[in-house]
């Protein structure tokens, strides 16, 4: 889970707090033009402590930066 002194990009582009998968909700608008927004207090990211779960708020703009530097594939 992100620390208490670190943004949400850090973390996002931190390979040691990323190397185990984490599970994204993510509401996205399309726009007329054919872009994709984020809604704003839609980007939620879930972290697992022990046997428990929670759905945290990320914030979006970064989100979108690490989905734009790293893309998206499907599986």
């Amino acid at each position: 889970m992100k620390k208490t002194n670190e943004t949400w990009s850090e973390y996002l582009a931190n390979r040691n707090a990323t190397k185990n998968p984490k599970n994204f909700n993510v509401t996205f608008l399309r726009q007329p033009n054919g872009e994709f927004e984020i809604q704003g207090h839609s980007a939620l990211m879930e972290t697992k402590t022990g046997g428990s779960s929670e759905w945290v708020r990320v914030a979006p703009r970064d989100l979108a930066r690490a989905l734009k530097m790293n893309g998206i594939t499907t599986k």
